[in-house]
């Protein structure tokens, strides 16, 4: 909150437990969604050409 100027309300145990709610919700909703069901079962993940590793030391 304090990075982005954010009042230090919003992070009281009342909101967080609202939006883990919220989030439960949302993921129940998607899971009994017929149409989100058969995108994901026909889901393919793009394929990417391997990374070379980043040394970061």
């Amino acid at each position: 909150c304090h990075l982005l100027g954010l009042d230090f309300s919003l992070v009281n145990s009342e909101n967080i437990k609202e939006a883990r709610h919220k989030i439960a919700f949302d993921l129940w909703e998607a899971a009994n969604d017929a149409v989100l069901q058969s995108r994901m079962s026909t889901f393919k993940p793009p394929k990417r050409a391997p990374v070379k590793p980043v040394d970061l030391g």
